[in-house]
């Protein structure tokens, strides 16, 4: 809309420009015509050349395009004209009809003349000024403008003349095109410029919130299931590369469904936020954190298997000492845990995933409030070729040890 404004204005001032000009054009000739009418003597040819001095001037620096000139005196006679075969002509001349009616000044002109002719002759009401907007897709545009004659030592002024300018929008619109072809380029650049600048703006105010609502759980502001999924295959790739072990923990609230139908949702929410917080205390910085869905949360931390004991020991003990508080009543609140880790399983996203749900459900059967390593965990090691972790590695160097050492 701005872009359309700019062009807008821009393009009507260089209208107004154009026809300021023309009309400067015309106010000159006038001048001209009046000196010319008050000699007493000037021939057909001194006109002329005068006039061809003037349109070879103009013509190369200002480029008017005036197709002719006319000086109608009161009885509506061409008394003066570029034009040669109109000269003695009448205004109201069939021959003038035919060739400018398009041009509707013109036709004003003829037709107050034609007029006035008929009841007693030409009156002072057709010798005024005749005008329009000039605009460069018309054939051709008009100017009427009276110029009088002035005689006698001190000037008075003569009979009256319409003075009759014609001119070529053709000229002057080549002109204008550039000239409009490059208010277009400067608003093109303008919307470019401005839609640069929103979008920057945009991109610096509204991605932090879409990413917000992309990748963080509105209810808690951990990071939601597709996120942290992303976040965890990334992490476990960096750790096989890099050799270093993570744990992968599934916690899950007990009996938390009977808290919603006891106390409502608004309470099953408060829960929610508050063991959100307390999970992020007992944790580092570096620790991924995430809402699985529901009353599910995922823990994976870059630690070994021993020390991952003592770091879900501590998130279960903070959760249980945890007794957040709805409508005067203390609640108590604890968790199951299903660990597992890449030293026994590797580092396939789905596969520590699945053991660790595995050993949740184990965690659930046996009483909850609980932690249960996968059944690879401890001491059951699982020869996982497509997920080699690294006592599956350390069990083939074992093995290079025993052969290196055995007789030929």
């Amino acid at each position: 809309m701005a872009s359309a404004f700019l062009f807008t204005g821009l393009a009507g001032r260089i209208l107004v420009e154009s026809n300021r000009e023309i009309w400067g054009h015309a106010l000159e000739i006038r001048s001209m015509v009046t000196s010319v009418l008050g000699v007493s003597q000037i021939s057909k040819s001194q006109f002329d050349g005068l006039l061809s001095r003037y349109r070879l001037q103009h013509n190369e620096d200002m480029q008017d395009g005036v197709n002719y000139i006319l000086v109608v005196n009161r009885a509506g006679r061409i008394v003066m004209s570029s034009r040669q075969a109109w000269d003695g002509l009448l205004v109201m001349d069939p021959l003038l009809s035919r060739t400018e009616n398009r041009d509707s000044v013109f036709n004003q002109i003829r037709d107050c003349f034609a007029s006035e002719t008929e009841r007693q002759g030409p009156s002072s009401s057709c010798f005024r000024t005749y005008s329009g907007f000039y605009l460069p897709t018309a054939e051709s545009y008009t100017i009427g403008l009276a110029a009088r004659s002035y005689v006698g030592d001190r000037g008075e002024a003569g009979s009256p003349n319409l003075l009759v300018v014609n001119f070529d929008p053709s000229v002057a619109s080549g002109q204008l095109g550039w000239d409009l072809l490059a208010v277009l380029l400067v608003s093109i650049l303008y919307v470019m410029f401005v839609l640069g600048l929103l979008a920057r703006l945009l991109y610096r105010s509204l991605l932090p919130v879409v990413k917000s609502f992309a990748e963080v759980d509105d209810l808690t502001g951990l990071m939601n299931r597709k996120s942290c999924v992303d976040v965890a295959i990334q992490l476990l790739a960096q750790g096989e590369k890099d050799d270093l072990p993570y744990v992968f923990a599934i916690l899950d609230l007990d009996h938390f469904k009977s808290i919603n139908d006891t106390y409502g949702h608004q309470c099953g929410d408060l829960v929610l936020r508050e063991v959100a917080m307390a999970l992020a205390r007992s944790l580092h910085g570096t620790d991924l954190l995430a809402r699985l869905g529901g009353e599910e949360f995922i823990v994976m931390a870059q630690c070994s298997s021993a020390h991952a004991m003592l770091l879900m020991e501590r998130l279960r003990t903070e959760v249980e000492s945890l007794k957040p508080r709805w409508e005067g009543r203390a609640l108590n609140v604890t968790l199951s845990i299903g660990l597992t880790s890449t030293e026994q399983l590797g580092y396939n996203f789905n596969h520590l995933y699945a053991q660790a749900d595995a050993a949740l459900y184990r965690a659930k059967d046996q009483g909850r409030n609980r932690i249960c390593w996968s059944s690879v965990g401890q001491g059951d090691v699982m020869y996982d070729p497509w997920s080699p972790g690294r006592v599956w590695r350390s069990s083939f160097a074992a093995t290079e040890s025993m052969d290196s050492g055995a007789d030929p």
